[in-house]
């Protein structure tokens, strides 16, 4: 009984320590351009907030939340995230595809019936054109 009970806790919590997110490889471009790699971490717990906002930890250690006014873009896995402000509230917008025309997603949180899901929102614009259609 009592190595079934401390397997259960160690169980806990490392499912919590994992739920947590972990900070993976990634960079930032500040409002001056400046790119600054460093970690990028996310919630997994709230997928859509990666197009709110991001903690990032430099290379000395510092770390710092960043919301999507305050980049230009950051990036992580591969994947690039640039921030557009399309109606007054900035957020981060996925690049799907980048050429003559761009095509982006976003993910918003709806509630249904006391369910929390993300939902995508897909866009497709010019580039340098703040104008973006929904697919």
């Amino acid at each position: 009984m009592k190595y079934f009970l401390t397997a259960l806790f160690v169980t806990t919590l490392a499912i919590c320590a994992s739920a947590q997110g972990t900070f993976v490889k990634g960079y930032i471009v500040t409002s001056k351009k400046d790119t600054i790699k460093g970690e990028v971490k996310l919630n997994p717990k709230k997928e859509s907030e990666a197009y709110e906002k991001i903690y990032f930890k430099d290379q000395n250690g510092g770390q710092k939340t960043y919301k999507a006014a305050k980049l230009l873009e950051y990036g992580i896995g591969g994947d690039r995230f640039i921030s557009l402000d399309t109606d007054g509230e900035p957020r981060f917008y996925k690049v799907l595809a980048q050429g003559a025309i761009n095509f982006y997603v976003v993910l918003f949180e709806t509630v249904r019936m006391n369910e929390i899901s993300f939902e995508p929102e897909y866009y497709l614009a010019e580039p340098g054109n703040k104008e973006m259609e929904t697919v």
